[in-house]
């Protein structure tokens, strides 16, 4: 009976040693594999701002006037490049090379035949007074930036010097009237002084001499004539290379109003068009800074619309290009950033792969909205977490839901789902 019981405990004793053994084994395995999967690399999603943009290509649309040349000549310039200048300002003269040596000496025969007629005399002490009287006035002209009359009253200063004539000099001038005189005397002295022509500023503005012979077809008196035909005819720039001879009809510099100006911007989006309304302002990017721009109308044709916008900043930034690229934003809203690495499609559903507990793995989809280099913007759904895919709602990921940095690394067997 002894051996029996002996027996009894001994196969006990072996099944329980047995069973623990096959415990741990069991133990290690699911040990080992809940282990394997720890170690894959995972995040959580990032919360950040996504902007919907469309790239576009805008056309300025200034008030501005082109000043050209009216005669050959040397150019000045008295204003640089981007210079905001005041209503009546000099910004360029062209001395027109003319020898005015014979003029010159005509001029001061009638001075001396006028004091002739004044004196009886050709005694010329009494222009000192006059001479006097004409520094007064060339400072006067200097402090209001009268250049016509400064440079008038220069030549009659210059002209009005003392030199002695025969009457005999004089006998053609003195059968002259007073009057007469005169006359001559002022159109000699308006003769001269048109030997420079000065170019001012009709108003005040931004001075440039960055023209592009498009100044014609991009004016605001008609918004309605900028549509696609319109902006793709009219679009290849005329470069003029600025040097200090200068022909008659060539142009010379242009003034623009700085204070705001218009846009032409091209666009295909109908569902931006459908939303915007006239008088609303629209958020506009240009490298890495954004700005705001008020719709004034919308032009729709065949082949996509053209927004017009009123600009109102920046003019600096953009004044020296007539055509550019930037873009339109039609959206911003907040999503999660999350590896680009970790996006797979399955069954042609894009989603990741979310730690579960135990080293398992679930697929959840997502909505991708963008990439940027090795990240991606998904869709944060709505206030139930959920998207739409092919017309189907999918529960998608959460900020707190640890994201497998790269799918490629979970064993299929892992998949829940």
């Amino acid at each position: 009976m002894r051996i029996f019981l002996n027996k009894m405990e001994y196969k006990k004793i072996k099944k329980s040693r047995l069973l623990v053994i096959l415990l741990i084994l069991i133990f290690l395995v699911f040990n080992f594999a809940g282990n394997r999967f720890r170690n894959f690399k995972t995040v959580f999603p990032t919360l950040t701002n996504f902007s919907e943009i469309q790239d576009a290509k805008a056309y300025n649309i200034f008030k501005e006037k082109v000043y050209e040349a009216h005669e050959d000549g040397i150019i000045v310039f008295n204003a640089g490049e981007g210079q905001k200048v005041p209503k009546g300002y000099n910004v360029a003269s062209i001395n027109l090379m003319v020898d005015s040596s014979v003029l010159k000496d005509q001029l001061v025969k009638v001075n001396a035949a006028l004091a002739y007629k004044k004196n009886k005399t050709v005694d010329f002490s009494a222009n000192n007074e006059r001479n006097i009287a004409i520094i007064k006035e060339i400072q006067r002209h200097i402090r209001d930036k009268n250049y016509k009359f400064l440079t008038s009253a220069v030549n009659e200063l210059d002209f009005n010097t003392s030199q002695n004539f025969s009457i005999t000099d004089l006998k053609e001038l003195l059968g002259l009237e007073e009057n007469q005189l005169v006359e001559k005397r002022n159109y000699l002295i308006e003769q001269i002084s048109t030997n420079d022509i000065k170019y001012e500023a009709e108003f005040s503005g931004v001075v440039s001499y960055e023209m592009d012979g498009l100044e014609k077809y991009y004016t605001d008196d008609d918004f309605s004539k900028y549509r696609w035909d319109y902006l793709e005819r009219y679009n290849v720039p005329t470069s003029y290379e600025q040097t200090t001879k200068i022909k008659k009809g060539s142009p010379i510099f242009k003034l623009i109003d700085n204070l705001d100006w218009n846009i032409a911007v091209m666009t295909k989006t109908s569902r931006l068009i459908n939303e915007l309304e006239t008088g609303k302002f629209v958020t506009l990017q240009r490298g890495d800074a954004r700005f705001k721009a008020k719709l004034m109308q919308v032009n729709t044709g065949p082949q996509g619309s053209v927004l017009i916008l009123k600009m109102y900043d920046n003019f600096e930034n953009f004044y020296q290009s007539r055509i550019y690229d930037l873009q339109l934003i039609l959206a911003e809203r907040q999503s999660y950033e999350i590896p680009a690495s970790a996006i797979l499609d399955r069954n042609g559903v894009k989603g990741v792969y979310v730690q579960e507990i135990h080293g398992l793995a679930k697929f959840i989809p997502v909505n991708v909205l963008d990439k940027k280099g090795n990240l991606v913007s998904v869709s944060m759904g709505d206030k139930r977490a959920m998207i739409t895919i092919n017309d189907k709602e999918y529960k998608t990921i959460t900020i707190n839901d640890s994201v497998v940095v790269d799918y490629t690394k979970v064993p299929k067997g892992k998949v829940l789902n």
